[in-house]
């Protein structure tokens, strides 16, 4: 795909195709939304707008989109498959980022001047629909190019022989350009049929390549293919090297052997084809180790407090080699919890608003990243943490079904501990989903239990939540004067526990209630007192929130033009934290 782009890129002056800008990014190599928008924003704005006024992902992505209908620009996104979702189901092809959902919906669905050309082995699930969105399938290699690609790399044979070739390996690209860079210039073609008949076209020519590699190119493979992103050589030295038993000019000239035979790409990646099969055949207990290495390696180059999803790369490739190399303990309790969440902070998902990032860390956690399967790591309350963080990042991202299955785990198991307390944040979240879902009978009935386990715990904090939920969910029901009274108490218990009223996504229930029987003043007071609390601590959620509220209040004023302005300012930051709106 990337060679087909290049060849029409180099075309582009001798057809007279002259955009204002062009800009290239290989997420082979560099699979960062952070580094990416960083990188585009430099290239469009030439120094007219600062980078450290847009300090959000999404901050960028806004610019972005404004400055890209400024000109006729070409923009290339090539390997984007390495930002999107894997898995089966409804969510293949999709964006893992809303950052860049938002960004190629943007292109798709305005004046945009000019082309976004994509290559990528998935589905665009997000933009498939969108009239301007073209798909062209690469085909398998044809004849007369199979025969034209021997021929360029000086292959002996007549087309006949290639022809036959051809139809062995039924045109598979991968296989024929591993097959003619491996014969060379001067090689003849009947070399070829030493290759033995196996089933599966690239599996069939990797092994019978992986032959015919000395045992420290298939070492280097080996060690290349447990990497995500693009090595460098600062990994060389720190993982490689140690070993691969070779001084430094027989490396770097092995390397070159590699590139030259297309096992690796200049850069260094590989495709993922040959990424697979070179792990498939790497030994467990030593895939491990090596797993472990890397893990040391990253956690040397890791800052101890990032800020941004940016500087916390290193800290997510550590959670993975981590969990890859068996160390889940650790990786749970030294990265994930200390580093990446601060603790109780919750700061990937409450400051940064990352709620899918996190859901891809808290995988890794499961066997096979199996989320019907316990969390591998040893102690019950990581357990019941990493079920609770999963669920609500199911919940966070539009799939409650899911997210019910953890919280209902989760509960359970801390009923069977009479763990009190946290069981009652338990019943909290399925009373939040299950509302959220229409299923409020249920919802009431989870958050009675919430407040009576919180009770039994003697928990203040979490009587002061379940209260709040349970007087939400009575004014759902229609039930306000009970809402009343377990709003106030709520209420009054946030000012003995805190010194100030209630705040977060109750103090929201509260407010939207006190809207909704016509005390405007009061819900206006709280919702400027909540919003100063959430800006000062940066819950990005809960400031979209109350400036939804204050929106209402002002609609209910008769200030429509104050109305409309916090309304925007919500629904912007809503798009940035996966919000689901209500």
């Amino acid at each position: 795909k990337s060679a087909l782009v290049r060849k029409w890129f180099d075309s582009l002056k001798e057809n007279n195709i002259q955009p204002d800008g062009i800009f290239w990014w290989g997420f082979y190599r560099n699979p960062y939304l952070e580094r990416f928008l960083i990188a585009l924003f430099v290239y469009l704005s030439q120094d007219r707008f600062k980078l450290d006024d847009y300090k959000t992902s999404w901050q960028k992505t806004d610019k972005i989109k404004e400055l890209l209908l400024e000109r006729e620009y070409l923009i290339i996104l090539d390997g984007l498959e390495e930002m999107q979702k894997s898995q089966t189901g409804e969510e293949f092809g999709k964006m893992q980022h809303l950052e860049f959902t938002d960004l190629l919906k943007s292109i798709a669905d305005t004046n945009f001047k000019g082309l976004c050309l994509i290559t990528t082995r998935f589905p665009l699930s997000d933009i498939e629909n969108y009239l301007s969105y073209q798909k062209l399938d690469v085909e398998e290699l044809s004849k007369e190019d199979t025969r034209l690609l021997f021929q360029r790399v000086g292959v002996r044979g007549s087309d006949e022989e290639i022809d036959k070739i051809w139809e062995d390996f039924k045109g598979h690209t991968l296989s024929l350009v591993l097959l003619a860079n491996y014969l060379g210039p001067g090689g003849d073609i009947k070399k070829a049929g030493e290759i033995p008949k196996i089933e599966g076209k690239p599996q069939r020519m990797l092994l019978w390549y992986d032959k015919q590699l000395n045992e420290n190119q298939r070492q280097f493979m080996k060690l290349f293919s447990l990497f995500r992103g693009t090595v460098g050589e600062k990994e060389f030295e720190a993982i490689f090297q140690p070993r691969i038993k070779m001084d430094a000019f027989h490396f770097k000239q092995m390397v070159k052997d590699l590139v030259k035979r297309r096992l690796i790409a200049e850069g260094y990646t590989t495709h993922p084809l040959i990424k697979g099969y070179f792990e498939s055949i790497f030994d467990e207990e030593e895939k491990k180790l090596t797993h472990k290495a890397i893990y040391e390696y990253f956690g040397k180059i890791a800052k101890d407090k990032p800020e941004t999803l940016e500087e916390m790369q290193p800290l997510f490739e550590q959670v993975y080699h981590g969990c890859s190399a068996g160390l889940y303990n650790g990786v749970f309790y030294d990265v994930y919890w200390e580093k990446i969440g601060r603790r109780e902070e919750r700061f990937i998902t409450h400051k940064l608003g990352a709620w899918e990032t996190n859901l891809s860390l808290v995988r890794n956690f499961f066997p096979d990243e199996d989320l019907s399967q316990m969390p591998l790591v040893s102690e019950k309350r990581a357990q019941s943490w990493l079920l609770n963080e999963t669920g609500m990042g199911l919940q966070a991202t539009g799939r409650p079904k899911e997210a019910e299955e953890l919280f209902v785990r989760k509960t359970n198991m801390q009923i069977e501990d009479k763990d009190w307390k946290n069981a009652s944040v338990g019943y909290q979240n399925l009373a939040d989903l299950w509302f959220r879902t229409g299923r409020l009978k249920e919802a009431n009935e989870s958050a009675q239990t919430a407040l009576e386990l919180a009770e039994k715990a003697g928990f203040d904090k979490n009587i002061c939540y379940s209260k709040a939920y349970l007087g939400w969910i009575l004014h759902l029901l229609g039930k306000n004067e009970k809402a009343e009274k377990e709003f106030r108490q709520a209420d009054e218990l946030a000012r003995k526990i805190w010194g100030h009223r209630d705040f977060s996504i109750t103090g929201v229930f509260y407010a939207d209630f006190l809207i909704s029987i016509k005390q405007i003043d009061e819900a206006f007071e709280l919702t400027k007192a909540n919003l100063e609390i959430c800006q000062s601590e940066n819950w990005l959620n809960s400031i979209s929130r109350c400036h939804r509220c204050l929106s209402a209040i002002e609609r209910l004023k008769g200030n429509q033009k104050e109305a409309k302005t916090h309304l925007q300012t919500s629904l912007e930051i809503a798009k940035k934290c996966w919000l689901s709106c209500y």
